[in-house]
Formats: structure tokens, C-alpha cells, sequence
């Protein structure tokens, strides 16, 4: 007579692991990082690394949704964890470093339009703006190859100051940024690493099975009493 082999069937309020599912919480981590990113692109700018707390709070928003969405595909490798979170990082600081870099050009614009009292005879501030955004992209472009979002990092690494000049003006118009070089390396490394840790700390326990975590909370609720030691035989 042939045994039956005991096969454990999960409990009613077990969830049953989807496949794939994991990979759809990645998905919509990386659709809700861009307009985050986005907003990370201005709260980068703020004053002595204020900005940085945002990268956290917004991380952990981002993890909260991936968790509420790939929590019946547990457990999770931890690999395909480490994986999602960087791929969800890459998205939302992209989006950050990308604004960034594209708005850099009418920034300095802004800043040179604030140095005059008065404008140039001639001149209009949409002039002096449109002159400023033109002369940064061939300042990059010339002195830091190939331009754009490279000339700009490059630029950033390795100074902190331009001489904006305009054509009529006879002297260049000097701006400082104070956040360059080594600061705004350290910027950037912190960002990453905080919005990485902040997304990974919602979703790494996703890595072990729920019924675990489940056993887990109700041996934490359960109060211990301890037995009173047997008294003496009569």
C-alpha cells in the first residue's frame, strides 16, 4: 500500500506568490521616480545639502508603492531586490541630473539678467537672457567636450565660476556658484547612496516569506509567562 505523500497546503490567509510580479512593482517604481526626479532636480539646488532629505523622503515613497505591489510575489531573491532598487535609482536620479544639466544654460541666464541695475543701451533683458544661455552651451561646448550634460558635470568638477560675456557688453559679467567641485561631488554621492537606501530599506523584506514575518509579529505580540518552579513533594 502505497503512502500518500504530505504535501503542506498554504493556510486561508496565506498569499500565493505570483511570478513576475516582483518585476511590475520595478516597473511602477521606475514610472513613479521620474516625477519625483523631476522634483528632486530643484530640491538638489537648495541651500548646504538641505536637499538630500528629499532624496530619502522620496525614496521611501517610491518604496512603499513597490512593496504594496510585490508583496504577494514573495520571497523575493534578494538579488532581483538589489537589481529593482538599482534600476528604480537609475530612473529617479537620471531624471534629477538630466533636468539639472538641461536647465544649467537658463539658470545663468537668470543670474547674469540680476547683475544689471540698468540694461545695456540696446538691450532688453530677454537679449541679455537669450545671450547668456547661447554663450554657456559654446562655453561648455568649447572649453569642456563635448558639452552638454558632459561639459556640465565635467565644468561642475572643476570650477566654480564663470565670466558671462555679451556682445556690446565690454566687460564679461563674473558669477560664482559656490557648491562646486568637491562639494557638489559629495552632493552627488549622497544622493545616490540615501536614494538607494531609502528605497531598499521599504522593499528588503520582501526577501522572506510572509508566513515569516507573519510567525514572527505574532511571537512578538504573544506576552511569555514564565512557570512557577515545582514545589516540594509532600
Amino acid at each position: 500500500m502505497s503512502e500518500t505523500p504530505n504535501v503542506e497546503q498554504p493556510s486561508a490567509g496565506s498569499a500565493v506568490a505570483v511570478p513576475g510580479r516582483w518585476w511590475m512593482a520595478v516597473a511602477a517604481g521606475m514610472i513613479v521616480a521620474v516625477p519625483l526626479g523631476w522634483l528632486l532636480s530643484f530640491a538638489a539646488a537648495l541651500f548646504v545639502y538641505l536637499g538630500l532629505f528629499f532624496f530619502m523622503l522620496f525614496g521611501l515613497l517610491i518604496g512603499a508603492a513597490m512593496f504594496r505591489i510585490g508583496r504577494t510575489a514573495r520571497p523575493i531573491a534578494k538579488r532581483r531586490i538589489r537589481i529593482g532598487t538599482a534600476m528604480v535609482v537609475l530612473v529617479g536620479w537620471g531624471v534629477s541630473m538630466a533636468i539639472e544639466c538641461h536647465d544649467f544654460p537658463s539658470d545663468v541666464a537668470e543670474r547674469t539678467v540680476g547683475k544689471f541695475r540698468v540694461c545695456p543701451d540696446g538691450m532688453t533683458p530677454d537679449d541679455i537672457k537669450r545671450q547668456s544661455a547661447h554663450w554657456v552651451r559654446e562655453h561648455l561646448r568649447e572649453h569642456y567636450p563635448p558639452g552638454g550634460a558632459i561639459g556640465y558635470v565635467r565644468w561642475k568638477l572643476s570650477s566654480n565660476r564663470l565670466d558671462v560675456q555679451l556682445q556690446g557688453v565690454p566687460s564679461p559679467v563674473g558669477l560664482h556658484f559656490r557648491d562646486n567641485k568637491a562639494w557638489w561631488l559629495v552632493r552627488v554621492i549622497l544622493s545616490i547612496l540615501l536614494f538607494a537606501f531609502a528605497v531598499h530599506s521599504i522593499v528588503r523584506p520582501l526577501a522572506a516569506p510572509e508566513h515569516a514575518e507573519t510567525s514572527a509579529s505574532r511571537a512578538a505580540d504573544t506576552p511569555h509567562t514564565e512557570s512557577a518552579p515545582p514545589g516540594p513533594a509532600p
